[in-house]
């Protein structure tokens, strides 16, 4: 961390993992909202942009060797499965993938 001309920096390892919730969104007249893939150790995941209360896309399965991907989940815990049918965005979300061996 240091000041920058009364600014304070920070150059934690962990500023960089986080700097998804800085970004900042050019307003269309209709809120749209990032939908963050983290696929916990597995292949990399494209951001999607949808919509104020629609439905993201389900993007392709990842991959990750030795491991069956079982589904995206809204908590870090893996409790809370996302239905891509029924659940909808109304704010900027990250998504984790589950793994079974």
């Amino acid at each position: 961390s240091g000041d920058v001309m009364g600014m304070t920096t920070s150059t934690t390892p962990d500023a960089t993992k986080q700097g998804w919730h800085n970004a900042v969104y050019m307003s269309t007249g209709a809120s749209q909202y990032s939908v963050y893939f983290n696929s916990m150790g597995g292949s990399d995941v494209p951001t999607a942009v949808v919509a104020s209360g629609a439905k993201v896309t389900e993007p392709a399965d990842p991959t990750k060797d030795g491991y069956t991907f079982a589904g995206w989940y809204s908590d870090l815990a893996l409790t809370e499965a996302w239905d891509f049918a029924t659940d909808t965005v109304s704010s900027n979300i990250m998504l984790y993938a589950k793994w079974t061996e």
